[in-house]
């Protein structure tokens, strides 16, 4: 991306992230939406659900997904309908799959990392960026969060979620590894480690505001197993839990200087 070179991005080298050491399907989170175990199914319809909830994009709106996988999520804001939907992701898979499965008119899927996108400033309403950060080196993660307030409108909302880890998540993340029914996770996909607060300061050491945190994917998906309709009245009672599995946090782009 052109002109937002930032302290945090010259701290970058050697230290850049550009995928996983474990190759992940093109399709993954497509497959596991559609036809994986109940709580995969729910854990993946609550990012739809969260970025719909938090983000409340207008038909006018331009809005980013960044990692956006198979292309799940984008493809669900641009059914709300909204005016644009850019979808980028870093693997060319996922980039393949999602032009191929989903093809609107206001939806663009787009090969890149966020930084690498030649776009004007403020050109998007919102963003979200679900479960990433905790794939990018710490300070990646804050160059990220900068490119993004520059891509984002003044007032406009960035949805981040990222597991918890000070919560029962690095126990699960363990379980998940030792299962092998997903790809692995400690060390091949996560590096870097968040909570509320470590979350909260790096928002706002990038320019964010935080409107609204709180966490979510405690018990809601090991529910769906029983009822989807209980899973969902969960998913609305765990609105309220401070130290649930994945975290939640809403940003506000504040109209300061800098970009």
């Amino acid at each position: 991306m052109q002109g937002t070179t930032s302290e945090a991005g010259t701290r970058l080298a050697g230290r850049r992230r550009t995928g996983d050491t474990v190759q992940i399907a093109g399709d993954y989170q497509f497959q596991a939406l559609s036809h994986g175990p109940a709580p995969q199914r729910f854990w993946h319809d609550t990012k739809r659900w969260l970025a719909e909830t938090y983000l409340q994009p207008l038909p006018t709106d331009r809005v980013l997904d960044v990692g956006c996988g198979s292309g799940v999520v984008a493809h669900h804001l641009a059914q709300l309908p909204v005016a644009q939907c850019v979808a980028v992701d870093g693997n060319r898979s996922a980039i393949e799959f999602g032009q191929a499965q989903f093809s609107r008119p206001n939806l663009r899927f787009v090969h890149a990392l966020v930084d690498e996108l030649d776009l004007s400033a403020g050109y998007f309403d919102s963003a979200c960026c679900l479960e990433l950060i905790e794939h990018l080196y710490p300070e990646q993660g804050e160059a990220l969060l900068r490119s993004l307030r520059h891509l984002v409108r003044p007032g406009g909302r960035l949805l981040i979620t990222t597991p918890n880890y000070h919560s029962l998540w690095p126990a699960i993340e363990w379980m998940l590894d030792f299962s092998g029914k997903v790809p692995k996770l400690a060390g091949d996909q996560h590096v870097s480690f968040y909570h509320h607060r470590r979350l909260a300061r790096l928002a706002e050491a990038s320019g964010w505001r935080t409107l609204h945190q709180h966490t979510c994917c405690t018990l809601a998906p090991w529910a769906a197993w029983l009822s989807e309709d209980l899973a969902r009245s969960l998913r609305q009672i765990e609105r309220k839990l401070p130290c649930g599995t994945i975290l939640v946090h809403v940003l506000e782009r504040s109209s300061g200087a800098g970009s």
